[in-house]
C-alpha cells in the first residue's frame, strides 16, 4: 500500500469495534471503516490526520 493516494476502507462487523487498539509498524491506517450498522470517518476522528 506504499504510494497509494486513493481512499482506503475496511470493513467489519460492529461486534469487532474497539475504542483504542495497539498500533504495529506495520498497520496501514484507513480512511473509514463500513459495519453492517454505517459507516465511520476515521479520519475525522484522528483529528484530520490520514
Amino acid at each position: 500500500m506504499t504510494g497509494y493516494q486513493g481512499t482506503l476502507l475496511a470493513l467489519a462487523f460492529s461486534e469487532q469495534l474497539a475504542e483504542q487498539v495497539p498500533i504495529e509498524s506495520h498497520d496501514v491506517p484507513v480512511h473509514r471503516i463500513l459495519t453492517e450498522k454505517g459507516c465511520i470517518d476515521c479520519v475525522a476522528n484522528r483529528g484530520g490526520r490520514v
